[in-house]
């Protein structure tokens, strides 16, 4: 069930960042951004002030991520205190980085509508896609070594490096019910 839990939270952190980069899109469309820089706000600050500001909306998401896991009992992710830390360690590290990954992507779109349809879709793929090839590749003799390689490639995005700390969350806690030793975290 945690696999599962695992696959399936990859689709709204999809989505997540894509909402803070509508934001950016829309107040470089409607030259706001152009307005504030002409009335002194400078290019540091204006993108160090968003970013705060879309991490600590973020830090709401990941609280009641937690708050939902713990109402479901995902031991995986946070069935023991040191599971809760890195689990939230685990979305903190990933908003860190997919926040201004989605901020890079806005730059190729003209409207705020297109900018979060396109970057949601653009994460979707490189997050749950991905992992769920690279976990069809992994379990292939015959493209184990491929993956091997292409890992290292895919590892660029945010949203897949989330969703392969995922399953292995999830697989390390099926490997200990089914009483398996599992390596070092």
């Amino acid at each position: 069930l945690n696999l599962f839990v695992a696959l399936f939270l990859l689709v709204p952190f999809s989505y997540f960042p894509a909402t803070f980069a509508m934001f950016i899109v829309k107040e470089r469309v409607s030259n706001s951004k152009h307005l504030q820089t002409v009335s002194g706000v400078s290019t540091f600050t204006y993108w160090s002030s968003s970013l705060v500001w879309d991490l600590l909306n973020f830090i709401g998401v990941i609280i009641c991520t937690l708050l939902v896991m713990w109402a479901f009992n995902s031991t995986a992710f946070i069935g023991t205190w040191p599971r809760i830390g890195a689990t939230a360690l685990l979305f903190l590290l990933y908003a860190t980085s997919a926040v201004p990954f989605s901020y890079l992507l806005s730059f190729s779109f003209k409207t705020h509508a297109s900018a979060q349809v396109g970057i949601t879709v653009i994460n979707f793929l490189l997050g749950f896609v991905l992992v769920l090839a690279s976990f069809i590749m992994d379990a292939d003799d015959d493209t184990k070594e491929a993956n091997s390689y292409l890992v290292y490639i895919w590892r660029f995005s945010p949203h897949f490096n989330l969703g392969e700390t995922f399953i292995a969350i999830a697989s390390n806690d099926l490997l200990l019910l089914l009483g398996e030793s599992v390596g070092e975290a």
